[in-house]
């Protein structure tokens, strides 16, 4: 534990220990504080911050093992005051039990119950103050998540949207466009439906955390279509066989998005093809391409698959793997039930 959480812990057991101190000088010395001893004051700030340390992880181990919050705070409202009587018990009996031979029942007849019950209470307050400061916290760290999820979903709906409609891209798919209604009005036909679809497909996604794999590898194989048409014979793909039935679900235009890098960084040429594969291995959806970078600079800030990775770990515990070797380079993203 650092100095910096330290602090406030040993400021609030301070508290504690004066004031239970106050209680035993009553109970012990009289109402005259100045007859208090030093011994007893050492020993009252060292129970004192014993007994907040043990309520403090008592509270902290509930929170570990139960899910529901007011499950923790009933099951702490009633095992707390036991705890702290439990503990103070033991202490004096060890410090003070030789004034009745170490006899626990005869030590126990000695003992005033209103020291407990105001020690008991004493713990039972601070010990709720950090119980409810800790829930408080808990509950801002959450709202703190769900925010940052959120900031992710828009950026990554953003990146896309912005990717789509990028004036290089509508000049690339529009040339070849022009290009093929002059040389074969059939293909030229399919792009537009093709070009269409993929737009259609990006409207009805806009606003869902998690679509079908079939839908997706739709998407995907369309976008496909179109870089074949505009690559020729420079690029192709292979899509695993009955991928498509997998009843499972992904985050959405993650794979366009993954087909778009390969192509952006990636040289295709009739000498040196670019080759697409998508399949998947121990329920991931894998995509990869043979890595073969353009000899011009293309600048790579990484930010796309930073987005993937921060998208999907906000909805699953297992992590998107990104690799890259033997001349292939490879991401694996988690395949999903519906949540």
């Amino acid at each position: 534990m650092n100095a910096r959480k330290m602090v406030p812990d040993l400021f609030i057991s301070l508290l504690f220990g004066l004031v239970i101190m106050l209680i035993i000088s009553m109970q012990e010395c009289g109402c005259n504080i100045s007859n208090i001893p030093v011994e007893w004051l050492a020993f009252t700030l060292f129970l004192s911050t014993s007994l907040y340390i043990i309520n403090k992880n008592f509270a902290i181990a509930l929170q570990k093992h139960l899910e529901k919050r007011w499950h923790r705070f009933f099951v702490y409202l009633c095992a707390s005051p036991i705890v702290t009587s439990v503990v103070l018990f033991i202490v004096r009996f060890l410090i003070f039990g030789s004034e009745s031979n170490y006899q626990p029942m005869d030590f126990l007849m000695g003992e005033s119950l209103q020291f407990y019950i105001l020690s008991a209470a004493i713990a039972l307050v601070t010990g709720g103050i950090f119980y409810a400061f800790n829930a408080l916290k808990a509950l801002k760290d959450a709202q703190i998540t769900t925010e940052k999820a959120k900031s992710s979903l828009s950026e990554t709906k953003f990146i896309h949207l912005k990717n789509q409609i990028d004036p290089h891209f509508l000049f690339n798919s529009l040339n070849v466009l022009s290009g093929l209604i002059e040389e074969d009005a059939e293909k030229a036909f399919r792009y537009t439906n093709s070009l269409s679809a993929i737009y259609r497909s990006m409207l009805s996604q806009k606003d869902k955390d998690l679509v079908p794999l079939r839908e997706e590898l739709a998407t995907g194989e369309e976008f496909l279509y179109l870089l074949q048409i505009r690559f020729e014979g420079a690029l192709t793909y292979e899509i695993e066989a009955g991928l498509e039935r997998e009843q499972k679900f992904v985050v959405p235009l993650c794979l366009q998005l993954l087909l778009e890098n390969a192509v952006k960084h990636n040289e295709a040429s009739d000498a040196r093809p670019l080759q697409i594969k998508i399949y998947s291995d121990s329920d991931y959806l894998v995509v990869e391409n043979n890595l073969q970078p353009r000899n011009s600079f293309v600048e790579s800030n990484k930010l796309g698959l930073s987005i993937i990775t921060e998208r999907y770990r906000s909805l699953t515990e297992r992590s998107v793997h990104i690799e890259q070797n033997d001349g292939i380079f490879r991401v694996a993203l988690p395949l999903m039930p519906k949540i």
